[in-house]
């Protein structure tokens, strides 16, 4: 956003306009790039009380890291098992380089995805690419913990199994005359 104002110096008849350059953080400015974009197959360890590790196909894209059983799933396009939208949840990574791990805790909650890569090399790209996401994400940036969504993550269905949007991106991306789907439990 710019502004201008007119300013009078003294003892002057001349006027001058001063122009201030206010920045803001904005969606657009920092959507990621396509070098960012980062597809592959990690394991990903089952919240249940067996903890065994399941392969998934993952995808990340636009600082919204989604994960779909199969490769072919996604290409199918079928909607995915989860959905961590870093612009809605302060997520904490954290990256075992020797056992090639990455955890990422969700902030306000006890959920923490246990994600484990096949090689080094795919280590260091998904690390470097998860850690720049994650970091210039709204979520982490207001720190938006998992608290702000109480009704969410306590109901039948955990938060991460479907894809939302932010209010900042909604506002960008509605145009007039957009129809609007939505499912809530309060009649409106």
């Amino acid at each position: 956003m710019i502004q201008n104002e007119s300013v009078l110096p003294d003892n002057s008849d001349h006027s001058f306009q001063r122009t201030i350059s206010i920045a803001r953080p904005s969606l657009r400015n920092d959507i990621l790039s396509e070098d960012d974009f980062m597809s592959g197959v990690m394991e990903k360890q089952s919240p249940s009380l067996l903890k065994r590790w399941q392969k998934r196909y993952f995808v990340l894209s636009n600082k919204v890291l989604k994960y779909f059983k199969t490769e072919q799933d996604y290409l199918q396009l079928k909607p995915p098992k989860g959905v961590l939208n870093f612009q809605q949840i302060w997520i904490e990574p954290e990256f075992k380089d020797l056992q090639m791990k990455i955890f990422l805790k969700l902030m306000g909650s006890n959920r923490v995805f246990n994600l484990r890569c096949q090689s080094q090399d795919e280590f260091e790209v998904w690390q470097k690419k998860l850690r720049h996401s994650l970091i210039s994400s709204i979520g982490k940036l207001k720190e938006l913990s998992m608290e702000h969504y109480k009704d969410d993550y306590g109901s039948l269905y955990d938060f991460w199994r479907f894809m939302r949007i932010d209010e900042e991106a909604f506002i960008l991306n509605a145009e007039v005359g957009d129809m609007i789907l939505s499912k809530s439990k309060n009649k409106i």
